[in-house]
């Protein structure tokens, strides 16, 4: 991994955020009517690896962690979003 940081840009829904390998360098959950949580898998759709979970228990909050080292992942990078309203940010560092 080469501390190229890219962001995602704002994402309403679960998506595929990135093909290829990379690290996972940061997630922002923001949260709207409801409670909300993303799920973060290493594969192009919402299965396989787990490598990374945000919760926000409570509407109208916003929760953010970034990682001191990249968490790695080899097949992609996929985000399972639940929560009526709730966005969301992946920072990552892409190697592809």
């Amino acid at each position: 991994m080469g501390q190229r940081l890219s962001p995602s840009g704002q994402q309403a829904a679960s998506a595929l955020i990135h093909t290829g390998s990379g690290g996972l360098a940061g997630l922002v959950l923001t949260t709207a009517a409801a409670a909300a949580t993303i799920t973060v898998y290493d594969n192009t759709t919402a299965a396989g690896t787990v490598i990374g979970e945000l919760k926000c228990v409570t509407a109208n909050h916003s929760k953010s962690i970034m990682f001191g080292t990249p968490i790695a992942y080899s097949t992609g990078l996929y985000v399972a979003l639940t929560g009526v309203g709730a966005t969301f940010h992946v920072i990552m560092d892409k190697d592809t």
